[in-house]
């Protein structure tokens, strides 16, 4: 497993570790492969990717050790993939950005959002995904370090340790806030190779780096919890990261997508619009998610009707609200995937516009969703797994795009 580094006069180093499975102390040869990275942030993803933030310009400039070398691209060993990372070069948020076993960049934005990037495509093509906040509230964490797909550790400013699981195709956290440590605050960088193992630098005895292994199947670490000392003159390194994909697990818990049976007779769901019109919305018998809404206030005779998705696989009865604006918002499973998918007006009380405009919510539960209207002027999705627990999703802000699945 390499360790690259970055020092304080921005030369960037390579140094193999042996033994990242049992913390062994077993190094190889330190070699310099690069210079002038000074006053930026570096991160390391799975299969060699580097990410440097330009502490200048802000710039976010993707790089590939292959081992012997970097990757070239048009002459040049590295891109530059967007803008506006200036924040986290600097001393106070260094620790809010980090990189998964997937290649998943995580960061607190300045708002306290746990936001995450996706890369699409291949090294030489490839681009960012729109970015997503999963959560809110990540300001009370000083340090996040992303280990195996989806895991993220965060350090509250007392030390104590945090474990999340975020499960990216049903958009839940299958963990959320686990406490699993405490006195992580004498660490000034924990990084992570996967595989839930950690590296700290901490000052002590000239600049110790010290070796943890997580069990999660246990919820114990290794060596009853003592970091292990594998190494000095850690501390005083600029960066200190490892590609997230050196360790890997294999059988980890993950939902399981629940059977969903196809269901036309469930009840109608109404919903008065800021018109004082009801409108009427259900699961048609070819599966399309459908509105029948009154012409008349007070008149229930004329309803004027609409499928308003184009998507055929709905079941069961559909969940919905009006948002802050106005906007109806209407969501329903699918018995082909156990996924939500819904629709907003395109304007309050209007028309719902295209109907291929459609907004995938996931989730994987196997009944019906429950919207319901906030006092803050949001809206939250419920609904429950098949287990029996009750779950949330809730709009990041009225009319906002929603955070991920947590359950209650």
């Amino acid at each position: 497993m390499n360790v690259f580094g970055v020092t304080s006069a921005g030369g960037v180093f390579v140094h193999p570790h042996s033994e990242p499975e049992t913390g062994a102390t077993s190094w190889g040869q330190r070699r310099t492969i690069g210079s002038g990275w000074s006053g930026d942030r570096t991160l390391a993803g799975p299969d060699g990717v580097m990410y440097r933030m330009d502490g200048t310009t802000g710039d976010l400039y993707r790089y590939r050790w292959n081992g012997t070398g970097w990757d070239v691209w048009n002459g040049r060993s590295y891109r530059n993939t967007s803008g506006g990372w200036t924040r986290y070069a600097q001393a106070a948020y260094r620790n809010h950005v980090t990189v998964d076993g997937q290649g998943r960049l995580y960061s607190v934005t300045a708002q306290g959002h746990l936001q995450v990037l996706v890369w699409t495509g291949d090294h030489a093509t490839g681009s960012w995904a729109p970015a997503k906040v999963l959560d809110t509230g990540w300001n009370q964490y000083n340090l996040i370090v992303a280990s195996d797909d989806g895991v993220l550790y965060a350090r509250t400013p007392d030390g104590g340790l945090f474990r999340f699981r975020w499960h990216a195709a049903s958009e839940r956290f299958t963990q959320y806030r686990t406490q699993v440590g405490w006195g992580w605050n004498t660490f000034n960088r924990i990084f992570s190779p996967g595989g839930d193992v950690l590296y700290g630098s901490r000052a002590d005895n000239g600049g110790e780096l010290l070796w943890y292994r997580y069990h999660e199947d246990t919820a114990t670490w290794s060596n009853s919890g003592k970091g292990k000392i594998i190494g000095t003159g850690w501390y005083g390194d600029l960066d200190v990261i490892a590609g997230t994909d050196n360790c890997q697990l294999a059988g980890y818990p993950v939902p399981s997508r629940p059977a969903v049976p196809q269901r036309s007779d469930a009840p109608t769901t109404p919903i008065q619009g800021t018109d004082g019109l009801v409108t009427f919305f259900y699961v048609n018998s070819a599966g399309g998610l459908t509105a029948g809404k009154q012409r008349y206030a007070g008149d229930y005779e004329l309803i004027e009707y609409q499928v308003i998705a184009d998507y055929h696989e709905f079941t069961g009865a559909p969940g919905v609200g009006v948002r802050a604006d106005g906007r109806i918002e209407a969501v329903a499973n699918s018995h082909d995937d156990a996924a939500y998918r819904g629709r907003v007006q395109s304007v309050a009380n209007g028309s719902w516009g295209a109907i291929t405009d459609i907004t995938a919510h996931r989730g994987w539960m196997p009944g019906d969703p429950a919207v319901v209207a906030e006092t803050n002027g949001t809206l939250a999705i419920h609904a429950v797994d098949d287990a029996g627990a009750l779950w949330r999703r809730a709009q990041l802000a009225p009319n906002g795009t929603y955070t991920s699945w947590r359950k209650i």
